[in-house]
């Protein structure tokens, strides 16, 4: 960013996450073929990265694209659906907050409320379903405020 400024050190960025991805499929892939089913635990982590980074270069479709990618292997990793569930939501929103979209980004949110109350057997306990309907919430309260 010093030297040569926010868009160049957004896109150097992005093409390092894209090899990183690059680099986790390929292990996904090997373990499948060997069996083990792989999955390198940083890999939710630079796919959410690399949806924000798309986000913020203006190519919303491209980060959006990788949220089911996001959620399968935070499921994969975690064992933990509503944990998931959560995250696909929580970067929806931030790649639509980033683009400036405020309203489908608390759509998102509300969606995701929805889908807890729909889906609440998901949930270990009571005491989990709340703490997500109250991050949630904690969301929505944030996104009214801008």
């Amino acid at each position: 960013i010093e030297y040569e400024g926010v868009e160049s050190a957004i896109d150097k960025y992005i093409i390092y996450l894209e090899l990183q991805q690059s680099q986790a499929e390929i292990s996904i892939a090997l373990g499948e073929i060997q069996g083990d089913n792989y999955v390198p635990e940083v890999y939710p982590n630079i796919l959410m990265d690399l949806a924000e980074g798309y986000a913020t270069k203006g190519d919303i479709d491209r980060g959006l694209k990788l949220i089911p990618n996001i959620i399968t292997y935070i499921g994969v990793l975690t064992g933990d659906t509503m944990l998931a569930n959560y995250s696909g939501a929580g970067i929806g929103a931030k790649i639509h907050q980033i683009a400036g979209k405020f309203d489908t980004a608390i759509y998102i949110w509300e969606d995701y409320k929805r889908f807890l109350s729909e889906h609440s057997d998901l949930a270990d306990s009571e005491e989990e379903l709340a703490y997500y309907i109250n991050m949630a919430d904690g969301y929505l309260e944030e996104l009214s405020c801008e």
